[in-house]
């Protein structure tokens, strides 16, 4: 691995990146119950899958 740094930062920067989605989520489901009939569970299973297709292969 010649880019160490780059590597470091970059894993730093995603996992910082999806805390804060997630963090966010809770706080708007700790204010609403549901949205549109939509539960939290829902829809943090909706963003893990769209973070999906965003992970590098």
């Amino acid at each position: 691995m010649s880019y160490r740094a780059d590597f470091v930062i970059l894993n730093i920067g995603m996992i910082v990146s999806n805390l804060v989605g997630f963090v966010t989520f809770y706080i708007l489901f700790q204010n609403f119950p549901s949205i549109n009939g939509w539960t939290i569970y829902e829809m943090l299973f909706l963003y893990g899958f769209s973070l999906v297709a965003l992970t590098p292969v």
